[in-house]
């Protein structure tokens, strides 16, 4: 099955720093990258770059490293 991954898990992916609940969050994220198929949209990135350093202060080389390393691998990009 297709599910679409929208941009507010992969903010709370990014920057959430507690790592119980950091750990649930990557729990979801192998549950749905082992039993379907994820798609991201690119406008996805975008909105992921500006609220990661707008709202949280995370800079843009930390963010296109996730999503490079992290993200890409994993998603089928629309």
């Amino acid at each position: 099955m297709k599910v679409f991954i929208d941009v507010n898990l992969l903010i709370y992916l990014n920057t959430i720093s507690d790592l119980g609940n950091r750990v649930s969050y990557e729990n979801l994220c192998v549950d749905v990258i082992m039993n379907h198929k994820p798609y991201v949209d690119v406008l996805v990135f975008d909105e992921l770059l500006y609220v990661s350093w707008k709202k949280y202060g995370v800079p843009y080389s930390i963010t296109i490293d996730f999503i490079e390393k992290i993200v890409k691998p994993y998603v089928y990009c629309l």
